[in-house]
């Protein structure tokens, strides 16, 4: 996860539980914790965590992200390595490694799928109607990404920060 994802995951809490005690030092201190993390497994674990509880510490996180990627793992059949790899214990364990990460992150459905030759017959029509949804919305105009409107808040806060620490002593 990246600083800026770090800090509108903390606004995403700090939305989510008002009463937190969230402040401006609190995004560098989540980043030390979570920055090994994937930010939409995280943004996942802050709505199951904050439907149970009324404060979010991100050690709550770090646990829900670990049960959420255990249960992918638990739901999904780990594809066999190729054969040919059988007498190359290396590569054999690197792809059951990666295959095991694909599937834990879940992020790119190509990516957890093991490669091989499409299913023979048409698509099915909801596959053509969610293509052609998906083609309209690449047609839209490209709205501003809210990573570098999170990056620049960010900039912002730590420079107020700086202005009051160097206009205090």
């Amino acid at each position: 996860m990246t600083p800026s994802e770090t800090v509108m995951l903390v606004r995403s809490v700090k939305a989510c539980c008002p009463a937190s005690q969230i402040d401006e030092y609190t995004p560098d201190a989540w980043h030390t914790l979570l920055a090994d993390l994937d930010m939409a497994d995280c943004q996942e674990a802050v709505v199951a965590v904050a439907k149970r509880q009324p404060f979010i510490a991100a050690s709550d996180i770090r646990a829900e992200v670990k049960r959420i990627r255990t249960g992918r793992l638990a739901r999904t059949t780990l594809p066999a390595p190729p054969p040919e790899l059988a007498d190359q214990p290396g590569r054999y364990a690197r792809e059951i490694r990666d295959g095991i990460q694909r599937i834990a992150s879940a992020r790119d459905i190509r990516n957890a799928l093991p490669p091989g030759e499409p299913l023979p017959g048409e698509p099915p029509p909801e596959w053509r109607d969610a293509r052609k949804v998906i083609a309209e919305k690449l047609a839209e105009p490209v709205r501003r990404d809210p990573r570098d409107v999170a990056r620049e808040q960010a900039e912002a806060a730590r420079a107020e920060r700086e202005r009051r620490e160097s206009g205090a002593s």
